[in-house]
């Protein structure tokens, strides 16, 4: 087991996230907004010799290394318009230097072209073979390792083939802490170990997030004839049919700019699925919608400047979990989630409690 401590240092976790484990080395996260608007000279892991990888959502990716991140970010900025997302790694201790951090996107690159998942096109000047010792090199092998668990971590799958994430899913078990009023803290008890299949789908609550399993739970949009739910896991597809199928029920953002769609599972839990292509707010209050607001926008794809929108189907574990992750602030779900004829969800569900006891 791995532990991770992830330091969120904005209101919105995608834009600068701080990740540490048990070694030297440190990654920051950042977005490309939070890279245009913010003065990363301020940060201090920007001022430090660094590997660093562009990513987008297409799969496309750029490996480097600088002596300032800082620095180098304003030309990338300048000359490589599709990138959407940094990952910065440097020495927490400042003990990289040039032919260590030249050694170390020597591997980086020579993985990711092996690998073949992401496009490297644009490192299109293969390195040449590095000036850093041979003894120093397993020092820096390891540290390359602890690179590859980092991006894993983030779903980033960058220098890891597709078979192998199969056979080695990541498994987290996360509880959120309050750092201080600027950032929080995450700690994060992570494993490669394969995880024993069992039907199991994503669930989100404020106190935690329930490990995650091999096995997948798709939920269909809701129909009104045979409705059925179909789990996949890697060996086998299982339907079973779905009881007191409900109605649609949607959540108007402010200004109705945004809207969510989902329904509850009416398993005799209070369990709320939100549906892929809801949209999501940007905006956030003080409170942020709740832990389950970080993961939800771990799922999401950032639209304009006002709304997200979510990529897959996710459990909550209450209709108020629900809501708040998707508003970003303090909800009660029964009230605030309506059918198309504006019946709550409160009254929606004492009324099925009448007319089925």
């Amino acid at each position: 087991m791995r532990t991770l401590k992830v330091i969120i240092h904005t209101e919105n976790p995608h834009d600068h996230q701080k990740v540490m484990g048990t070694s030297d080395c440190v990654m920051t996260v950042l977005s490309r907004r939070f890279c245009e608007k913010m003065d990363l000279s301020k940060i201090d892991e920007m001022k430090k010799p660094a590997l660093y990888l562009l990513v987008d959502e297409e799969k496309k990716a750029y490996i480097g290394q600088t002596r300032s991140f800082n620095s180098r970010v304003k030309d990338h900025l300048a000359k490589k318009k599709w990138w959407t997302r940094a990952y910065v790694f440097v020495s927490d201790a400042g003990r990289y230097n040039t032919a260590s951090i030249e050694y170390l996107e020597y591997l980086a690159i020579q993985e990711g072209l092996a690998v073949g998942i992401y496009d490297l096109s644009d490192n299109w000047q293969t390195p040449t073979e590095p000036t850093l010792q041979k003894w120093d090199r397993n020092e820096y092998d390891e540290i390359f390792e602890g690179i590859k668990f980092f991006l894993e971590y983030e779903r980033c799958f960058v220098f890891t083939k597709m078979e192998e994430k199969a056979k080695a899913p990541l498994q987290k078990e996360i509880t959120f802490s309050t750092e201080s009023t600027a950032s929080k803290a995450v700690a994060e008890t992570v494993s490669s170990e394969p995880i024993e299949p069992k039907p199991a789908a994503k669930t989100f609550s404020i106190e935690a997030v329930v490990p995650r399993s091999t096995t997948k739970t798709v939920l269909p949009a809701p129909v009104t004839q045979h409705p059925i739910v179909k789990t996949f896991s890697p060996d086998a597809i299982v339907s079973r049919p779905v009881a007191n199928q409900p109605p649609l029920f949607f959540l108007k953002h402010t200004k109705q700019t945004c809207v969510a769609r989902g329904y509850p599972l009416n398993d005799g839990t209070k369990s709320f699925v939100v549906l892929k292509g809801s949209e999501v707010s940007v905006k956030e209050s003080n409170d942020k919608g709740g832990s389950a607001r970080v993961e939800i926008l771990k799922h999401c794809t950032l639209r304009g400047d006002d709304k997200y929108v979510l990529n897959e189907d996710l459990i909550f574990k209450t209709p108020s979990g629900a809501s708040r992750a998707c508003l970003g602030r303090s909800s009660n779900g029964y009230d605030v989630w309506k059918t198309e004829a504006g019946v709550t969800l409160k009254s929606y569900l004492e009324n099925l409690k009448q007319t089925h006891p």
